[in-house]
């Protein structure tokens, strides 16, 4: 992907290394190279290309669960998710 990017350049090569293994994560880092004025076109194209590949390929973005108790003599409370109409 990187490599098929205009605004990378070529030498240093792009690279990827396992940096961590997250809480629900593996934590990547992706590094290419690109001259200085062309930063930030290059970086949203490519954060938007590893999106459009990771939905392609059925990929999740996982994110921690967590449990809220508030005590044995607390009743249930009803939890309702509402989207703001945003598919972000």
């Amino acid at each position: 992907m990187a490599r098929k990017d205009p605004y990378s350049l070529d030498e240093p090569e792009p690279i990827v290394h396992l940096v961590n293994f997250g809480e629900s994560a593996l934590e990547l880092l992706f590094a290419v190279w690109c001259v200085k004025t062309d930063y930030l076109e290059l970086s949203a194209k490519i954060m938007q290309k590893i999106k459009e590949r990771f939905d392609a390929e059925g990929f999740e973005i996982l994110f921690p669960h967590r449990t809220l108790c508030a005590g044995a003599a607390a009743e249930p409370f009803p939890v309702r998710v509402v989207s703001d109409g945003h598919d972000d």
